[in-house]
């Protein structure tokens, strides 16, 4: 089960879930493997797990002094044992546009699956408060949303209705539209509605099934620590 890092404000980078020595935009990396049973003759799965990238044409040449030593690293230690798959938990984007998505598309994304020799369906993509477009939010629906959305049935209500939850979506218009439109049909995830996709790989006989969660929705402002919402 795959869910952002939990919500931080969007100025400064000293709230990033973890700290790394690439430290001109802040992006994440770490590595885990997914370990059998003792006894199990399936392998094991290695995973790299990367967040936190916050594309904006603003710092492109940032983003190219942090991507490319981080591609490096990947790639020594994808030479040292294979990575399987890769999960992004959060924050490819600064402000949610269309522009910076396909900037991290074309600097981060089609290189880091290119290098790994990795179809699209090794890919795990989950938005964060920084993938949300703050601009096509409407502060009086906001309001209404917040004031009313403070319990389970609630939430059910809106979740259940595909308009009402449609439209608490549109902040995420262009994540929805960057996903669409990076993932070839046959390497879609399977979407659930409203606000989860699920996807089935196979790893050397190993069989996983991995769930993706999207609580950014309900991102609005610097202040979501503790207000987002599953469902």
């Amino acid at each position: 089960v795959i869910v952002p890092a939990p919500a931080s404000g969007r100025t400064g980078c000293s709230q990033s879930p973890l700290r790394s020595r690439y430290s001109a935009s802040c992006p994440v990396a770490r590595f885990g493997e997914s370990r059998p049973r003792l006894g199990a003759s399936v392998p094991g799965l290695r995973i790299l797990h990367l967040s936190d990238l916050h594309a904006s044409a603003a710092q492109r040449d940032d983003l190219r002094t942090v991507i490319e030593p981080l591609l490096h690293d990947v790639a020594r230690m994808h030479e040292e044992r294979q990575v399987g798959l890769v999960i992004w938990s959060g924050d490819l984007a600064f402000s949610g546009t269309r522009e910076q998505y396909e900037l991290a598309t074309e600097l981060l994304l089609r290189p880091l699956l290119g290098m790994l020799n990795l179809p699209e369906s090794r890919l795990v993509l989950v938005p964060g408060n920084h993938d949300v477009d703050r601009t096509l939010i409407d502060d009086v629906y906001e309001t209404g949303l917040a004031a009313m959305l403070t319990g389970r049935d609630a939430l059910d209500a809106l979740l259940q209705n595909p308009e009402k939850a449609e439209r608490a979506a549109t902040r995420l218009t262009a994540w929805r539209s960057f996903q669409d439109e990076f993932f070839a049909p046959s390497e879609k995830p399977v979407t659930v509605p409203p606000f989860a996709s699920v996807r089935r790989i196979e790893v050397d006989g190993l069989k996983i099934g991995i769930g993706a969660f999207d609580s950014a929705w309900r991102s609005s402002g610097d202040f979501d620590r503790g207000r987002l919402l599953l469902g």
